[in-house]
């Protein structure tokens, strides 16, 4: 093993730390909006705007359907700016909850709280995981490092094993050696 190979293996352990923590980050934010949602009657609103809006919108088609019944009036152009097209578009719940939350913006201590501890953690990761990197590769050979890192806490048992055992990969390209020593020797 080398320390390339254990800096690679740390790349990717950072990698994993960073999309570890914006899975609890989602989770923690969907677990809020769902609380906040719930104190600010959102869904309720957005069932209340509904029955209002198709209401409405059974009003409009019916004076439309009227309208169909008076010569020389055309009611097939509908504008995009005209009721029914606005109704049309408020016409699912997911529309109208869009619309709603448009209306406001979220500027709360909890949810500032959640960004910034994100943010600072994510900083934390990367910065530790630079400073641990930097270690490695200062070190003189890969024997110290990985009693370094296992002195941090890194479970370093997958890697040793698979080092004890490479795997051997199958040639992509076939190399014709006669090409490679022009002139006879083999330096």
């Amino acid at each position: 093993m080398t320390k390339r190979q254990l800096v690679k293996w740390l790349e990717a352990k950072q990698s994993d730390a960073k999309a570890e923590v914006e899975i609890q980050y989602a989770t923690a934010e969907k677990a809020y909006f769902a609380q906040r949602d719930e104190a600010l009657k959102i869904n309720e609103t957005v069932d209340e705007v509904f029955r209002l809006i198709s209401e409405a919108d059974t009003v409009a088609n019916r004076w439309k359907e009227a309208l169909e019944k008076v010569e020389g009036i055309d009611t097939t152009c509908g504008w995009y700016t005209s009721l029914t097209t606005k109704l049309s578009d408020l016409s699912d719940k997911e529309n109208i909850r869009m619309y709603i939350m448009k209306d406001f913006t979220d500027g709360t201590d909890a949810l500032r709280q959640l960004k910034a501890k994100r943010s600072e953690t994510l900083r934390e990761i990367e910065k530790n995981y630079i400073n641990v990197i930097a270690n490695v590769e200062s070190m003189k050979n890969a024997k110290t490092a990985v009693e370094y890192l296992e002195k941090l806490g890194f479970d370093l048992s997958a890697l040793i094993e698979a080092d004890n055992h490479p795997v051997t990969t199958a040639l992509i390209v076939e190399v014709d050696t006669k090409f490679l020593f022009i002139g006879g020797e083999k330096k």
